[in-house]
């Protein structure tokens, strides 16, 4: 089973800070401190908190503050704990949303970005679409399913390659998804395997993707965190999975050709 914990950002202030610095170790403090912006550090730190919750709700044994990270430099984050091995972890964060997913399945990916139109240019899409993905976007005349298909596209991308732990070490291009229905149409490198992946729209104004590996198809929950001043006061994670339709989930299989 995987497990996605949506936080809402817009309530959070520096007492909030505070207390969820309370759970991360010094290197992590030390990232948020060197961050220029107040709210870059408020993601930032909100973020990595809200994976160790999670992680400790996966392995109740360990507590928050006693997870340790560690990033190779062009692989993803892996989390080490007495008691906490078996479990993978993926975060984002964007403006006003941080994104974390949690589980037991396989290797993991999420991606989270706030929705700018202005940038949702056909333009700037040849910088990661493959060539039939810019021909079906450019197809679109619609000019908002074009934005949502440009987000929709960019994180269905970074979650995979996340999950794969290529990051965009790996060009973007070579990930090749198609819609209605969705599936990977092709993949390269060492994105090759099966992967597992989720889309759709998070509260409005936000693009979310989860990508999960392995051969089974993984059971995701969803959770929204309504109150994290709450959860920095120290509150538990909410136990109650959300059915919205604005998330709009959507889930496949790849059936990628691969190169």
């Amino acid at each position: 089973m995987i497990e996605l914990f949506l936080l809402a950002l817009d309530r959070l202030g520096p007492q909030e800070d505070a207390r969820f610095a309370a759970v991360l170790d010094a290197e992590e403090c030390a990232r948020a401190a060197r961050l220029r912006f107040a709210r870059d550090r408020t993601a930032f730190i909100a973020a990595h908190a809200l994976a160790r919750f999670a992680l400790s709700r996966a392995r109740p044994a360990v507590p928050p503050a006693a997870w340790r990270f560690h990033a190779p430099p062009l692989g993803k984050p892996v989390a080490h704990a007495e008691g906490g091995a078996g479990v993978s972890f993926s975060l984002s964060h964007t403006a006003g949303l941080v994104a974390v997913v949690v589980g037991e399945a396989g290797p993991l990916g999420v991606d989270v970005e706030a929705i700018v139109p202005a940038t949702a240019t056909l333009d700037l899409a040849t910088a990661f679409c493959a060539p039939a993905e810019h021909a079906a976007l450019a197809a679109l005349k619609d000019e908002a399913a074009r934005t949502q298909r440009f987000f929709t596209l960019w994180t269905l991308k970074e979650s995979l390659l996340k999950a794969a732990g290529l990051g965009l070490s790996q060009a973007p291009q070579t990930v090749e998804f198609a819609f209605d229905p969705l599936e990977v149409t092709q993949l390269s490198g060492a994105a090759r395997g099966d992967w597992h992946v989720w889309s759709g729209f998070a509260p409005p104004g936000h693009c979310l993707a989860v990508c999960a590996g392995g051969e089974a198809r993984p059971h995701l929950d969803a959770y929204r965190v309504g109150d994290g001043a709450a959860l920095a006061a120290g509150a538990a994670l909410p136990d109650a999975a959300f059915a919205d339709a604005s998330l709009a989930l959507s889930t496949c299989r790849s059936r990628a050709s691969t190169v």
